[in-house]
């Protein structure tokens, strides 16, 4: 089965190669962030055992991987965490800006 999807990765990453131009940060915390959820639905109990199969089927032959798909979580409680973590990343942002515009308007910069 990861045969297969080895197969399936190697077609992709040939067809689309100017798509997977991203910053190796970025490709770092995704890879991580998926080996988390693996840790996650392997070791989470499903009616008194893993779902370990069902997960890597799901992976294998769903067309697309979704949040849900990775973690197992409804597609509404993704949405919200993301929009979370959206909502705090810019109001620390703004909060930074603030205090750098109070810092260059009292001339101390």
């Amino acid at each position: 089965m990861l045969d297969k999807f080895a197969e399936q990765n190697a077609v992709m990453r040939e067809r689309y190669t100017d798509e997977f131009i991203m910053p190796e940060a970025l490709e770092t915390a995704y890879k991580t962030f998926v080996k988390a959820c693996i840790d996650y639905r392997v070791s989470k109990p499903k009616n008194g055992k893993g779902e370990t199969s069902d997960f890597i089927y799901s992976l294998m032959n769903d067309r697309l991987v979704t949040l849900t798909n990775l973690t197992g979580l409804p597609s509404k409680i993704t949405t919200t965490l993301a929009r979370e973590v959206v909502i705090d990343h810019f109001n620390e942002l703004a909060e930074k800006q603030s205090k750098e515009l109070n810092e260059y308007e009292r001339g101390n910069f």
